[in-house]
């Protein structure tokens, strides 16, 4: 887990110093840095878990890390 803070800190630096983001305020942005995802479930840098409820919108449908689509991949 410190790994994964301390990588999720530095990387959470680029992002800022690098991306522009239209739909906010630039000042105070601190973005996500997910670092691990299983099924409908992902993790942040920080440890703290989300149920992904985009995944429907999207190409995961299946859940992240299905062993059937993985298999196939």
């Amino acid at each position: 887990m410190a790994e994964e803070a301390e990588d999720g800190a530095a990387t959470r630096a680029v992002v800022r110093s690098t991306n522009y983001v239209t739909w906010r305020r630039q000042g105070g942005w601190d973005p996500m840095v997910v670092v691990r995802a299983q099924d409908s479930t992902f993790w942040d840098d920080r440890g703290t878990a989300y149920l992904d409820f985009s995944s429907q919108l999207m190409a995961t449908n299946l859940g992240h890390g299905n062993p059937a689509v993985v298999e196939a991949i």
